[in-house]
């Protein structure tokens, strides 16, 4: 493939059904889905939950040094 002014590339796999929003910081990619929260590099190496339960998480938003979700009807903060 021949890319002159980029190419696009799946960081990571999310169901589009079930995306809650995202936000990116800091070189990290944060996105909700049901029952997650979920993190990973710019270079989407090292996907993980960073919250998890019987949530509807929704909306992240992320600074320097935390990361702020609505979890159910509460709006939380996390560290990174």
């Amino acid at each position: 493939m021949n890319c002159r002014t980029g190419c696009s590339r799946g960081l990571a796999s999310a169901s589009i059904s079930g995306s809650r929003g995202f936000d990116v910081s800091a070189q990290q990619l944060f996105w909700a889905a049901p029952r997650c929260l979920s993190r990973t590099a710019a270079d989407g190496s090292g996907a993980t939950c960073i919250d998890t339960g019987n949530f509807d998480y929704a909306s992240p938003r992320a600074d320097e040094n935390a990361v702020y979700v609505i979890r159910d009807i509460d709006i939380v903060r996390l560290a990174r």
